[in-house]
């Protein structure tokens, strides 16, 4: 389980007439280390740090087999991308800008993506875009420059070529 998350848990219990029964909300639940993860009364198990504790079960005199459960912190991923550029939004046809992407990474950090990013052109005849994020005007027109990595790409910037 990922630091933060819950699961429900299900009690079925096995009877001496060989019937079984739901018996999720009659059990009292209980956690070897609360630290780790906590149990409502009901069997809802909640995330609270890394590491490992036995979840067990418990009716009457019966105690079921304890279900380890591990949780830990999931490692922080790309989570949007964010292009950049000088103030100037047009180029004369043989020009260069560079653009920057900047990466959003769900533990709230901010980093310098351009050099991992896929850059694009929606049109090349128009501008072309190197692997390093550096546009080079074609011909007049518009495109849109975007950033992809990860199946993340970004909103587009429109970059306007005019002749010289």
């Amino acid at each position: 389980m990922a630091v933060g998350s819950t699961q429900q848990f299900t009690a079925i219990g096995t009877y001496s007439d060989g019937s079984n029964q739901d018996v999720t909300f009659k059990v009292t639940w209980s956690s070897s280390d609360t630290s780790i993860a906590t149990v409502s009364t009901y069997g809802l198990i909640t995330a609270i740090a890394a590491g490992n504790t036995d979840i067990v079960a418990s009716l009457s005199d019966t105690i079921s087999s304890p279900v380890d459960v591990v949780t830990n912190i999931p490692a922080p991923k790309l989570i949007s991308i964010a292009l950049s550029r000088p103030v100037v939004k047009s180029l004369i046809v043989g020009e260069t800008q560079q653009f920057k992407a900047t990466g959003t990474i769900s533990d709230g950090t901010v980093e310098d993506i351009t050099s991992q990013v896929t850059w694009a052109s929606s049109n090349p005849t128009i501008a072309t875009i190197s692997a390093t994020g550096l546009a080079t005007g074609v011909a007049p027109g518009k495109t849109t420059i975007t950033a992809t990595v990860s199946g993340i790409t970004s909103v587009g910037i429109v970059l306007i070529v005019i002749a010289p």
